[in-house]
């Protein structure tokens, strides 16, 4: 794709926006500080979660807030490698008035699927 002279000139007065030409570069935004920081923090999370083995499978208890308060209970339950790998997401009915509370029954759930399976 050619960029015209014209349009070179613009961008170089600074009468055409840099986004429009998909050659220019772009100049680092505010947003773009807040979405590093957003990935460090879920990197910082991901190192503090309470996954575990149980034979062929990995669980991964999680929890949710809900709109109207509580928590729920969700666990995760992974197995197989690469394009064979499966993973199975269920959400628990009963509502939680602490994470911790639904944390530990997710947890309880997954082990016993797993043990099961």
């Amino acid at each position: 794709m050619s960029v015209s002279v014209s349009a070179r000139r613009e961008l170089a007065e600074g009468s055409l926006h840099a986004l429009s030409v998909p050659w220019a570069p772009r100049a680092p935004t505010a947003a773009a500080g807040k979405d590093r920081h957003r990935r460090q923090k879920k990197k910082n999370n991901m190192k503090k979660n309470k996954n575990f083995e149980v034979g062929r499978y990995l669980v991964s208890p999680m929890t949710q807030p809900r709109d109207g308060g509580g928590f729920d209970a969700l666990v995760s339950i992974r197995s197989g490698r690469g394009m064979a790998s499966v993973d199975r997401v269920m959400r628990f009915t009963p509502q939680f008035l602490s994470p911790q509370a639904a944390l530990s029954y997710a947890r309880a759930e997954g082990l016993a699927w797993a043990r099961c399976h």
